[in-house]
């Protein structure tokens, strides 16, 4: 199986997942199907969530393939989780493909790659101005735009920090402001007390909630803690589910991106 499709279907929201898995096998191999049913057991949907899902998906529109137009330029692998989250949010159909390469130049790496999207005929005029509103043309290719702080961080594919167990649990001395602690101390909490909501509305579980509790006692009781590496994806996304929140207190935004720049240093993302 190709690392896009295994991107592909990591990618899923809950309800995707769910419908490919029902309605799709036949579009899927036996090696594809088997790592849906992976992820429906890693992210934890019980029998009752994934049949509320089922009945859901089957009320949802379907398209035919036909109906999708390819967009003329193409996305690197870093910006690709950029202009899917933008059009998820916009409820766009389209899919993802990877941008055919001459075998004579084979590619070297994952990095490498190149991404075409489709967009539903109905939606291109706009998928084109939601992607303008992000990216910028640079020949054939759109590049993100300097983004500001929360969308860098709402950008963030959990799916795609595959970093080993080992590397969670490293430990990293961080030095927070008493208000920088203050902030994740009360949005952790929130987090806590609104999970289910909030992982409704996500449409995924929250990667790190395990570790919350622990983060919380850990900076109630010293500036300079001591905090593994999933202490620190519990703080991007408590940040991350955070940030279009009224209240949000966009100060904490500076050292959550701070952290979300050494994560990326240590997962190659």
């Amino acid at each position: 199986m190709s690392s896009e499709m295994q991107h592909y279907i990591r990618s899923m929201p809950n309800e995707d997942l769910i419908a490919a898995y029902n309605f799709q096998k036949r579009e899927f191999t036996e090696e594809a199907l088997m790592l849906m049913e992976q992820e429906i057991d890693e992210r934890n949907l019980d029998p009752k969530e994934a049949e509320e899902l089922y009945e859901k998906a089957k009320e949802t529109r379907t398209f035919e393939p036909e109906e999708f137009v390819q967009f003329a330029y193409t996305f690197s692998r870093t910006d690709i989780p950029l202009a899917v989250m933008a059009l998820r949010e916009k409820k766009i159909p389209f899919l993802v493909d990877t941008a055919a390469t001459s075998d004579a130049l084979p590619l070297d790496s994952e990095a490498a790659r190149e991404y075409h999207i489709l967009v539903h005929q109905e939606y291109c005029d706009e998928a084109k101005e939601e992607l303008g509103h992000l990216f910028q043309h640079n020949g054939d290719r759109l590049t993100a735009k300097d983004l500001p702080p929360a969308d860098r961080l709402k950008s963030v594919n959990f799916y795609e920090l595959r970093l080993t167990e080992a590397q969670l649990e490293e430990e990293v001395s961080v030095k927070l402001s008493h208000d920088e602690s203050r902030h994740i101390i009360e949005l952790g909490k929130q987090v806590l007390e609104h999970a289910d909501e909030i992982e409704q509305r996500i449409e995924r579980p929250l990667f790190y909630y395990d570790n919350i509790e622990e983060l919380i006692d850990s900076l109630q009781n010293d500036l300079e803690a001591v905090l593994s590496v999933a202490d620190l994806l519990a703080i991007l996304e408590i940040v991350q589910v955070s940030c279009d929140r009224e209240a949000f207190d966009e100060a904490i935004l500076p050292a959550a991106v701070s952290v979300l720049e050494f994560i990326e240093s240590i997962s190659g993302a």
